[in-house]
């Protein structure tokens, strides 16, 4: 059945992902760690964006960019930020960033980041805001990490070294796909990115969607999901208890 989607337990009734992924994700937002939202396959992905931001604290600092200003427009205190401009525009987005991330945020969230604000997200990445949630269309992991950063060396530099840096400094990547039973969005893995010891990355799939043996849509977590939880416990966060294992 279609919800509303104002939060990720509306598409948790849908099938888009299940009871504990989104608890997952939601201790990640209230952590405010950095999240990657990669999706392809046609799937409403400004939807999914909606249902992620319904999840965050109104008491965050919170910056939202989308192309139209809407996202989190509604949210006491929030600052929507419109990516396209308009003739009648003083002041070019890159500034506009340059000035929330100095004067402290929580979290910036990008809607399918473009060139305009690809600067800001790379800065708020690199820990000049707490956290951030970009998204953007990526055929996989490996595919949206080189998109990001081939939209943040525009202006010159070297795409693969700042893909590494985005593996290391990313915290979760969700990857959104047409379902495993045709489901018209689905996530399809949560993903935990990071470099190894030759520069290669190393992508640990945290929860991961397929068949049962009767052919029903399955979530599963993994072993890393354990490693990745008390991680977040040890640099302060609060995970949900059902989720870890002794």
């Amino acid at each position: 059945m279609r919800t509303d989607a104002n939060n990720l337990t509306a598409l948790v009734q849908e099938g888009v992902l299940s009871a504990d992924m989104r608890e997952f994700l939601v201790a990640a937002l209230k952590s405010c760690r950095r999240v990657l939202v990669c999706a392809s396959g046609g799937v409403n992905l400004d939807r999914f964006m909606r249902a992620l931001v319904g999840e965050i604290p109104e008491s965050l600092r919170v910056a939202c960019i989308s192309d139209s200003g809407r996202l989190g427009s509604a949210r006491k205190g929030w600052i929507p930020v419109r990516r396209l401009t308009e003739a009648n525009d003083k002041i070019e987005l890159g500034p506009v960033l340059g000035v929330l991330l100095r004067g402290g945020l929580d979290l910036l969230i990008s809607q399918q980041c473009g060139h305009q604000d690809a600067a800001g997200v790379i800065d708020a990445l690199a820990g000049a805001s707490r956290g951030a949630v970009v998204s953007l269309w990526g055929i996989n992991t490996a595919h949206a990490l080189s998109r990001l950063a081939a939209l943040g060396t525009a202006s010159g530099g070297a795409v693969q070294g700042l893909t590494l840096s985005l593996a290391h400094a990313i915290d979760v990547v969700i990857r959104l796909n047409s379902g495993v039973n045709l489901e018209s969005m689905q996530v399809i893995e949560i993903i935990e990115p990071d470099t190894r010891a030759d520069s290669s990355i190393e992508y640990r799939q945290l929860f991961v969607t397929g068949k049962s043996e009767d052919g029903a849509t399955e979530f599963k977590d993994t072993p890393a999901l354990q490693q990745v939880l008390r991680k977040m416990i040890n640099q302060g966060g609060e995970v949900p208890q059902r989720l870890l294992r002794s």
